[in-house]
């Protein structure tokens, strides 16, 4: 894997946590050296500083078809800048101040799904709304946001049944287990988180009826 940033200190300490887990890193300070590389290598990983020239580097890795299939991950210090550095080629756009034990899951994950060869399919998908239950995240405005297992169970299920509603019950019914049954209150915060995530108007209370999905 590369790790392609100017800060020395920040880019030895992911790649020593990546060493740690089994990964060979190869670290880069400017995009340009990584770019040269590209063009006689490939990588399995590329994690890039999402500034003004990671940006563009995603944008000449893809539209350059050098090694269109590697993964790459941006980093970042902006939230707003997420949309811009998945608009021009990244698959995962994530905060520089995130956890390494998180980084490194993210990481596999990405990777895993470009060894495969697996192609995300949206649950759901409009001009302002991407969701991806399967990997736990929806995309909204341009903005990566993921969900936990509960939220995104409970939002697959109301997809499914959309554009009906949904009872507290029936959702309570659908998802318990004999080994893990969910409570009432347990449903109700999920139901309230997921409507932080993605939008009061996106999950709509209908009182008497339950939950629904809209589109």
């Amino acid at each position: 894997m590369a790790i392609i940033d100017r800060d020395r200190s920040f880019a030895r300490q992911v790649g020593r946590a990546f060493e740690s887990e089994g990964y060979l890193v190869e670290w880069f300070d400017v995009p340009s050296k990584a770019l040269g590389a590209l063009r006689s290598r490939t990588f399995d990983l590329l994690l890039i500083d999402a500034g003004r020239t990671g940006v563009e580097f995603c944008r000449r890795v893809r539209c350059e078809a050098l090694r269109t299939d590697v993964p790459i991950i941006a980093l970042t210090d902006d939230p707003s800048a997420h949309a811009e550095t998945l608009m021009a080629g990244a698959d995962e756009s994530v905060m520089r101040t995130l956890g390494m034990r998180e980084l490194i899951a993210r990481a596999r994950a990405v990777a895993r799904r470009a060894a495969q060869g697996l192609s995300e399919s949206a649950a759901y998908a409009d001009h302002t709304l991407k969701i991806y239950p399967d990997t736990m995240r929806i995309i909204r405005a341009g903005e990566q946001i993921y969900l936990s297992k509960g939220e995104s169970d409970v939002l697959s299920l109301l997809i499914r049944y959309a554009p009906a509603s949904v009872s507290v019950e029936r959702i309570r019914t659908e998802l318990s287990t004999p080994t893990k049954p969910l409570s009432r209150s347990a449903i109700e915060a999920r139901l309230k988180s997921l409507r932080r995530k993605i939008g009061p108007d996106r999950i709509r209370n209908r009182i008497g009826f339950g939950y629904s999905f809209m589109s």
